[in-house]
């Protein structure tokens, strides 16, 4: 009975601690908590209750993940789930094991885990911890509650744990990386510092390190800080010859709160990666004891200061009681007035802000607040300069200084750029508010967004302009007149025929500038269009300069909102030379109407003729010539049609100047000329023709008092070059002959050989060839891998297009891109390959979780940018695929944004709204600049590889990269650096912070089998 009842104590007073720690956990009292669990699992396992034992251990490991400190509760769970198996329960161990899978996950022993990277790293096996010291320390720790004896206390026993000379302890406060507390093993000295800036600190920590390990959240040994790792160079570890470096960030509720940076001077190797461990589970303990420690102090500070409070509020009350009732009258009519005042400004749709005399804030409204993205506390009490960047004060700030210069009331308008949204318009107001001395004490500001009212002026601005230069390119002439049959718009060709300026015809009628008896007629056609309410159409006749002209006119009634015809709307044609045309038709069946040379028939009719003539006398030669003109699209768009009719007509003229009457110049069409040199004596009469022409073509052009200049790309074949059969034939091959010299530079001639006609042809199939591949699937997507040059791992692909020919087996890009390109197959090409590519990466994804690449990159060529559908279309890839668009890369070059810069914005901002990331690439070839690239939705470039592969041999090209990253870095941008190829390149873009490299020094471009089993050695 006696020992029963010993046990029985026992076992409750081990029961009594679990509901103390319990109720400590519920009351927040961390340090007590504890306690009281360590003392209930030290009774419980000194009398062996395995039961009770058990239930402690579970209970203190639910306690330490609930505040985040996953290796104790690691530790516990473990001990508790080994208690119920000895104690035989089986439900509650199955319970814990799925409750808490991941205390339970078989994996590899961290002694043997080795991590395989492309770069190699080594990995170290850890030795088991001394969880007790690391648990009595903790314990220390939680029962300190005076925050400066806890950071020293702190220091000293992290620095005896590490086997560290000398430490710092550094938090992140409002944004800036203070030293709080430091220790030093020679002067035993251990002492807390007030919050001083790192950056003043040159002369006693890495800031180097500090900021590495602040950017990659990740702890940092240097075994060798000398001689091994990638701080060798640092200043600080050169002048004070750094043997041992540990630097560990301490994380509070998932983010980076501060870092742990420890030194040891005389031996090399001191910080292990068990000694790494330790440090981890101490500093789980830290932030828990700061809290309870700055609760205690605030605590004490709050108690001092009610007690003060107190005292004046029993003093106040006294005086407030004898004038109560007028004061509660006052106070509420006041507190009515600015709750109105509140809600009438907190409502406006504008930003309303009150400043001190100082430029300080002394109210910003709801608006305000909510448009900038800063909380009320950040204004209040600050100027704008203290809170935005110049870039976003520099608008509106001369504004607010005039004001309070001059005293006076001052309103502009202002572009403003906030971070993380769209840059905005508006109208600005500052109104000064004097004092009885005309001093300011305060100023009012408000702000008024005209974003939309802008871009709906300039939406209406460009339709009209756009609508303007329509009406005036076209060929026909387009008015609106209204009821009284004014005109109220008219285009430059309608003008033009009436020898105006469209300005002096608004406001006019039709018997105002045409003879009578035709602005009757006129005006009768428009009065059926009115009664009728219906589109119709005329034949209408009009004088002219050069006589009458018929029109075929279509008249279209134009309504108002309310239905009712308020103007007619005419598209007249003039047909005069198609009436003539039908008169003449006969006359002119062998002559090219506009130059009067003889058309296609008439040449091939006569061509024929000296073919069979060739043919009955052996030595008789002759020669075809076939003119292209070069770049006549672009004088006929911007000088019109009417300017290129009469530079045809021109050229017409020179041709017949340079041949004889004997021979024949004829136009085929568009900008085409042939000519037919019959009875040639040798090849040099066919060239001395060719010769004069290039020279009367190089002469300036006199067109309407503007000069114009152009060339042409002569194509010459010989009737001696081979035997011919039909005149098309002829034609055909000095039509290959003037593509020839268009593709050498243009402004030439070339003489017809049968290797232009085998290349014709070779070039031909590949172009059949390639539709075929399109519809028999011969393409395959190659994957080259881009590493991360600070870590070492694959972050992504490359997708890249390779075809396999059923005859020429694996075809090069280069080889069969640009004709793509040309014939417009790139297009769908480039979706297959997208399709394909998306495909892969989220099969990857599925199939290998977190070891699959994060990202995609697919090449995006100007084809396919320029596409009206382009956004819908990958949209669908990537619907289709299940791809995340964040997964998604491309690449396009500089040319595509340059060359279309304002459709490429819409079309860049849309991809970047679908979360699809952008990349420039080939960066450095072309024309544009990282300046002008800035406004651009993009987030990372690439640096082409003619950059990387002479670094070190051809001068300047260092400096050419470091200049890129370091322009690219300031625009936010990612850089990746094609063609690694050499590890000495690897080293110098290491060195000047490229973050990605892509090249055959990692790999070369793999099958989707050999990209897949690299990603299985190269987990991420």
């Amino acid at each position: 009975m006696s020992i029963y009842l010993n046990a029985a104590v026992n076992r409750f007073s081990v029961t009594y601690d679990l509901v103390e720690a319990e109720k400590a956990r519920v009351l927040g009292q961390v340090a007590q908590a504890m306690d009281f669990y360590e003392r209930a699992i030290k009774g419980a396992r000194d009398n062996e209750y395995i039961q009770e034992e058990a239930l402690a251990y579970e209970l203190a490991a639910e306690f330490y993940e609930a505040r985040g400190i996953e290796e104790f509760a690691q530790l516990y769970m473990t001990k508790a789930h080994y208690g119920y198996v000895r104690w035989g329960a089986k439900a509650k161990v199955k319970d814990l094991e799925q409750r808490y899978p991941q205390f339970f996950t078989k994996t590899s022993s961290s002694s043997t885990k080795t991590t395989t990277t492309i770069l190699s790293t080594d990995s170290k096996t850890s030795t088991e911890l001394d969880l007790t010291s690391v648990l009595k320390a903790s314990q220390a720790l939680s029962g300190e509650i005076v925050l400066n004896t806890l950071l020293e206390k702190m220091m000293k026993i992290v620095i005896e744990n590490a086997g560290a000379q000398k430490g710092y302890l550094i938090f992140n406060k409002q944004g800036q990386w203070v030293i709080e507390a430091s220790g030093t093993v020679d002067t035993k000295e251990f002492k807390v510092l007030p919050s001083i800036s790192i950056e003043t600190q040159h002369d006693c920590i890495s800031i180097g390190i500090v900021n590495y390990v602040i950017r990659t959240q990740e702890s940092l040994i240097l075994n060798d800080a000398l001689h091994e790792g990638n701080f060798t160079r640092d200043s600080y570890i050169l002048k004070h010859q750094t043997k041992s470096v540990l630097c560990v960030p301490l994380v509070n509720q998932s983010k980076l709160a501060g870092l742990l940076y420890l030194e040891n001077n005389q031996t090399i190797g001191t910080f292990t990666k068990d000694r790494l461990e330790v440090l981890k589970l101490l500093t789980s303990q830290i932030f828990i004891s700061i809290e309870n420690a700055e609760l205690y102090t605030n605590l004490q500070a709050s108690s001092s200061e009610l007690t003060v409070k107190n005292t004046e509020l029993l003093k106040a009350n006294r005086q407030l009681e004898a004038e109560i009732g007028e004061r509660k009258q006052v106070e509420a009519a006041l507190r009515l007035s600015e709750e109105r005042f509140r809600l009438a400004i907190d409502n406006i749709p504008d930003t309303f802000v009150i400043y001190d005399a100082k430029r300080r804030f002394e109210f910003v409204n709801a608006f305000g607040v909510s448009r900038s993205g800063y909380p009320l506390e950040a204004y209040i009490g600050h100027t704008d300069d203290e809170i935005h960047p110049p870039e976003v004060t520099n608008p509106y700030l001369p504004l607010l200084q005039k004001t309070i210069e001059t005293r006076t009331k001052q309103t502009g308008e202002c572009q403003i750029s906030l971070p993380g949204c769209d840059p905005f318009t508006i109208i600005v107001t500052y109104v000064p508010l004097l004092n009885e001395y005309g001093e300011i004490h305060q100023i009012l500001g408000i702000t008024h967004d005209i974003t939309k009212r802008k871009q709906t002026e300039e939406a209406l601005r460009d339709s009209q302009e756009r609508l303007q230069a329509i009406l005036d390119n076209s060929i026909a002439s387009i008015y609106v007149k209204d009821v009284k049959g004014r005109y109220i718009l008219v285009n430059r060709q309608a003008a033009t025929h009436l020898q105006l300026e469209p300005e002096e015809i608004q406001g006019k009628t039709d018997e105002d500038l045409l003879p009578r008896s035709f602005a009757d007629a006129l005006r009768a056609n428009d009065h059926k269009v009115f009664g009728t309410g219906n589109p119709l159409e005329f034949e209408e006749v009009m004088p002219l300069d050069d006589g009458l002209h018929t029109f075929i006119s279509i008249k279209v009634p134009l309504k108002d909102a309310a239905g009712m015809i308020y103007a007619v709307c005419g598209i007249s044609t003039d047909i005069t030379e198609r009436k003539r045309a039908e008169e003449q038709l006969l006359q002119n069946a062998f002559y090219d109407p506009l130059t009067g040379l003889p058309n296609r028939a008439l040449f091939m009719e006569r061509l024929g003729h000296t073919l069979e003539r060739a043919k009955r006398h052996e030595n008789y030669l002759f020669a075809v010539l076939f003119l292209d003109l070069d770049r006549f699209k672009v004088i006929n768009d911007s000088l019109g049609h009417l300017m290129g009719d009469q530079l045809l007509v021109a050229i017409a003229r020179k041709l017949e100047i340079c041949i004889r009457s004997t021979d024949t110049a004829a136009r085929l069409g568009g900008d085409e000329f042939t000519i037919l040199l019959a009875g040639i004596h040798n090849v040099s009469d066919t060239i001395q023709v060719a010769q004069r022409i290039q020279q009367q073509l190089a002469l300036p052009f006199e067109l309407d008092g503007q000069e114009v200049f152009t060339t042409a790309s002569i194509g010459i074949a010989l009737s001696s070059t081979q035997s011919y059969d039909k005149p098309e034939e002829l034609l055909r091959d000095a039509d290959t002959a003037m593509y020839q010299a268009k593709g050498l530079g243009k402004a030439r001639y070339e003489l017809f050989n049968p290797g232009m006609y085998e290349d014709a042809v070779a070039r031909l199939q590949l172009e059949t060839d390639l539709r075929r591949a399109i519809e028999r699937q011969e393409f395959r997507v190659y994957y080259q891998p881009i590493v991360s040059l600070s870590s070492g791992r694959i972050s992504g692909f490359e997708a890249l297009l390779r075809w396999q020919h059923p005859e020429r087996g694996l075809v090069s890009p280069a080889n069969f891109i640009p004709l793509a390109e040309e014939t417009g197959l790139i297009v769908e090409i480039g979706y297959w390959v997208l399709q394909e590519a998306c495909r892969q990466m989220q099969a990857w994804r599925l199939r290998l979780g977190t070891s699959s690449p994060h990202q995609i990159s697919v090449n995006l060529s100007i084809k396919q940018f320029s596409q009206a559908d382009l956004i819908q279309q990958i949209a669908d890839i990537l619907h289709s695929t299940g791809l995340a668009a964040d997964a998604l890369v491309l690449e396009i070059t500089e040319s595509v944004i340059m060359e279309n810069s304002s459709q490429a914005m819409i079309a860049l901002s849309q991809l970047r709204s679908l979360g699809i990331k952008l990349s420039i690439d080939d960066f450095g070839i072309g024309y544009s600049s990282l300046g002008r690239l800035h406004s651009f939705p993009i987030s990372g470039l690439k640096i082409d590889r003619s950059f990387v592969s002479p670094i070190g041999a051809k001068p300047g090209n260092k400096e050419m990269i470091e200049t890129i990253i370091t322009l690219a870095h300031k625009l936010d941008y990612q850089v990746t650096a094609e063609g690694v190829e050499t590890a000495s390149q690897l080293a110098l873009l290491r060195q000047l912070n490229c973050e990605y490299g892509q090249g055959y020094f990692f790999s070369h471009p793999l099958d989707n089998s050999g990209a897949e089993a690299l990603i299985m050695v190269n987990p991420q």
